[in-house]
This record gives C-alpha cells, structure tokens and sequence, in this order.
C-alpha cells in the first residue's frame, strides 16, 4: 500500500481557525472539532502516484488538526495527553459527524467524541 500525502492545516491555522470561532460555538462536553482534508483524484502518493477519485477509502487514513476542543475533565486530559489545537488525530472510517461550518477549500469539518480518537499526534 503506498502511503498518502494528507494537505494538513498547521498548527498556526489551527489556532487562528480556533480564535476566529470563539464566541460563535464550541464543541459540547468530551468532543472535538477538528479539520480533515478532502482526498481528490488530486491526491498523490509519495512516489507521484495519482489515487483515483473512486478509491478504496478503506485504504485512505482518516486524519485531521484539532481546532477546538470542548468542556473536558481532569481524568479525560490524562487519558488522552497531547490533545491540544493543532494536534493531529486519527479516527475511524465511520466516526464523527461532518458540520458545515466553516468554508475551507477541500477541507471538511467533523465533530468527534472523545472515544473515537485512536491516536494523537503532533503537527509538525
């Protein structure tokens, strides 16, 4: 399997994506919103390999930058270290809830739980 090229947001536009929805909403207790790119028939692989439209998404990471995070306890944060604004996390296939909220080019915004974050990592 070859590995996919993800257009992740950075962290600076995580936070500056952060900022711009305070005030008009924020995810509800042990969820996060977050940005995931679009896979296109644009996206290639590391070798120049163009990934056709109709692909496998199975085969695909299901990947994002956290942008906000909600009301979460003490015991959660231990839980989960490293979950911060632009942490990258992984999550599965059918998890999450897409929200039309904020109008990024061939990026989608999700709501996740908590529970259906499988691996947390930095953004570098």
């Amino acid at each position: 399997m070859s590995k996919v090229e993800l257009n992740l947001l950075s962290v600076e536009k995580a936070k500056w994506l952060n900022e711009k929805l305070k005030g008009v909403g924020t995810p509800t207790g042990s969820r996060v919103l977050i940005v995931s790119p679009v896979v296109t028939a644009d996206t290639k692989t590391k070798r120049g390999l163009y990934i056709p439209q109709d692909h496998d998404k199975d085969t695909v990471p299901r990947k994002g930058v956290v942008i906000q995070v909600g009301p979460i306890t003490n015991e959660q944060r231990e839980d989960y270290p490293g979950l911060q604004v632009g942490a990258v996390v992984t999550y599965g296939l059918y998890a999450g809830k897409e929200l039309d909220i904020l109008d990024l080019p061939d990026q989608v915004t999700t709501i996740l739980s908590l529970n259906e974050i499988l691996y947390i990592e930095t953004n570098e």
